[in-house]
């Protein structure tokens, strides 16, 4: 089962990962994407769970809580309040440049995307 109160890294068994697993919070489950049964089997089974995939490697997935986005007014454009229903959400690391790949930098676009 998994949890809503974690985060989950997906990470390529080859790539380069090691840093950013080396220095993982310990809220970070680490799920590799392998070539072993057992390592397909898993990372499958927390992906059905979740109910998405993921589109690059790494990545960080998130359990986002359900929010109210309040009433906008943009001059002569009213746009009406609505809900992002809580929904677990990917951050996708691996399209960002190199350098970038810091717990820092996912934990803002985590905020971001909250």
């Amino acid at each position: 089962m998994i949890d809503t109160n974690k985060k989950y890294l997906f990470h390529n068994v080859y790539g380069e990962e090691t840093e950013l697993i080396n220095s993982a919070p310990n809220d970070i489950e680490v799920v590799p994407f392998g070539w072993t049964e057992e390592a397909e089997s898993n990372r499958n089974n927390i992906l059905n769970q979740m109910q998405m995939g993921v589109s690059a490697l790494p990545s960080v997935s998130f359990w986002r809580l359900e929010v109210v986005v309040p009433e906008e007014i943009m001059g002569d454009i009213t746009i009406p309040s609505y809900t992002k229903p809580a929904q677990w959400v990917n951050v996708p690391v691996g399209v960002w440049p190199k350098e970038d790949w810091t717990w820092e930098k996912i934990n803002q676009a985590i905020l971001d995307l909250s």
